[in-house]
């Protein structure tokens, strides 16, 4: 049991590092295409954008926004094809300053996925997580003592594995 503990210890921690780089490189090329859109044109005070180079990166950016919407909330401004130019140019600059502010959250935990305790700390909260991914609540003192006992449980099967497959077996005899 041991050895495939530090296999998935080892496995939730290079997964860490690796979902949460190239979250940083994603989110990253969704505020590069941004900023092309937002330094191709500016906006006129008759509500319309200044030039005709913006509609190929405005475009990119249309393109693009599935990967905008995983990092933005829900209430944020969008963007659209039905939208006027001047409508996604005032959303693409709320949108991009609140990129710019998830991608430092998602510096932070890049760096802290780096530390092999925060994959500990997954790997020790993994039955509570299972169970909140099923659609159950619990409150984080209850979801701590259910980890321990979760745990005490999964030592105590494999310690009397044997023990219990005898038990069956003799209990299937009968019936």
């Amino acid at each position: 049991m041991i050895k495939i503990l530090i296999v998935l210890l080892l496995l939730i921690y290079f997964y860490s590092i690796l979902h949460g780089f190239f979250s940083v490189l994603k989110i990253t090329s969704c505020i590069e295409k941004l900023e092309i859109f937002l330094q191709s044109t500016s906006p006129s005070y008759g509500g319309t954008l200044v030039g005709d180079t913006y509609r190929e990166p405005l475009n990119n950016v249309l393109a693009k926004y599935p990967d905008i919407c995983e990092f933005t909330s829900y209430n944020s401004q969008t963007l659209g094809y039905e939208k006027s130019d001047y409508e996604n140019y005032r959303s693409a600059v709320a949108i991009y300053h609140e990129l710019f502010m998830e991608r430092n959250f998602l510096r932070k935990y890049f760096v802290k996925s780096l530390n092999p305790f925060s994959a500990l700390k997954k790997l020790i909260s993994f039955p509570s997580s299972l169970i909140y991914h099923m659609g159950f609540r619990m409150k984080p003192s209850f979801s701590k003592i259910f980890n321990v006992l979760a745990w005490i449980v999964a030592y105590l099967l494999t310690m009397y594995e044997e023990e219990i497959k005898a038990c069956i077996n003799s209990l299937l005899k009968l019936l």
